[in-house]
C-alpha cells in the first residue's frame, strides 16, 4: 500500500512538473532579422572625390541591443544602394564603393547623372560580401570613390540599405 501511495504521488509530481514546464516555455530572444541604413554624405568638388564611412555589426539596432552574435548574415531582396542629391548637369563617373579592410570587395556603379537606385543581382552580391566582412571583422570602413564633373554646394548622399536575416 505504501509503495502504491508513493508511486502515485511520484507520478502526480512528475506530471505536474511537466505541465508546469510546458506553460513556462522559454523562447529565444535572438534577433532573426533587421535592417539598417548606412549613409555617406559628401560635397563633391570638381575632380576626384573620396568619402569614408565606419560600419559595424552594431549598426543593426537589434544586434546592438542584444548579446547575440550571428554565425551568418543573409542579405535579402529589399537591400539597395541609393545615390541622391545630384543637381543640374553635375555627374559622377566611376562611382565605386570599396571596403578599406578588404579592397577586393568593391562595386563600380559606373556613371551617375541623376538620383538612382541600385538593386541588381550584382549589387546584392556586393552587399552580401559587405555583410560577410562585417560579420568577420565586426567593424570596417566603406570608401566611396568618384570623379565629379563639377563642384556642388549641396551634399550628395550614397545610402546603403541593408535588410538582413541572421542565423
Amino acid at each position: 500500500m505504501k509503495k502504491f501511495l508513493f508511486a502515485s504521488l511520484f507520478f502526480l509530481a512528475i506530471t505536474g512538473l511537466t505541465i508546469s514546464c510546458k506553460k513556462h516555455k522559454v523562447t529565444a530572444t535572438n534577433p532573426t532579422s533587421d535592417a539598417t541604413e548606412l549613409t555617406v554624405a559628401f560635397k563633391p568638388v570638381k575632380g576626384d572625390n573620396a568619402a569614408t564611412k565606419d560600419i559595424a555589426l552594431t549598426d543593426f539596432r537589434k544586434l546592438a541591443s542584444s548579446k547575440f552574435t550571428p554565425k551568418k548574415i543573409t542579405v535579402t531582396k529589399g537591400s539597395q544602394i541609393n545615390v541622391s542629391g545630384l543637381q543640374g548637369s553635375v555627374s559622377l563617373s566611376n562611382l565605386t564603393l570599396q571596403l578599406k579592410t578588404n579592397p577586393a570587395i568593391k562595386r563600380n556603379l559606373g556613371s551617375v547623372a541623376k538620383d538612382q537606385v541600385f538593386n541588381s543581382a550584382e549589387d546584392l552580391a556586393f552587399l552580401q560580401k559587405v555583410a560577410d566582412e562585417m560579420l568577420k571583422t565586426k567593424t570596417t570602413k566603406l570608401d566611396v570613390l568618384t570623379t565629379s564633373s563639377d563642384k556642388l554646394s549641396a551634399d550628395v548622399k550614397v545610402v546603403i540599405k541593408l535588410n538582413a536575416n541572421f542565423l
